[in-house]
């Protein structure tokens, strides 16, 4: 498959059986149409936003604890 230009024998098949289905099959590779949707989410800019500033708030909060922890101080030097 890699060397020639002939598609995956199960891409057809899977394309074959959902036209069998009256599922509209998709076109285009594998990747794309599957995990295109795992790379790029149907999400909101602010929600991916506000997820952002969640996540670094809660990494600078961790490094601060782990900081001005009592021990810390002492294991730093």
């Amino acid at each position: 498959m890699e060397v020639l230009p002939w598609p995956c024998p199960l891409t057809v098949l899977e394309n074959w059986l959902e036209t069998q289905a009256g599922v509209q099959p998709y076109t285009g590779g594998f990747l794309l149409h599957y995990l295109d949707a795992l790379v790029y989410p149907n999400i909101s800019s602010t929600l991916l936003t506000v997820a952002g500033v969640v996540v670094c708030a809660l990494n600078l909060a961790f490094y601060a604890g782990a900081l001005w922890t009592p021990g810390a101080r002492d294991k730093r030097k």
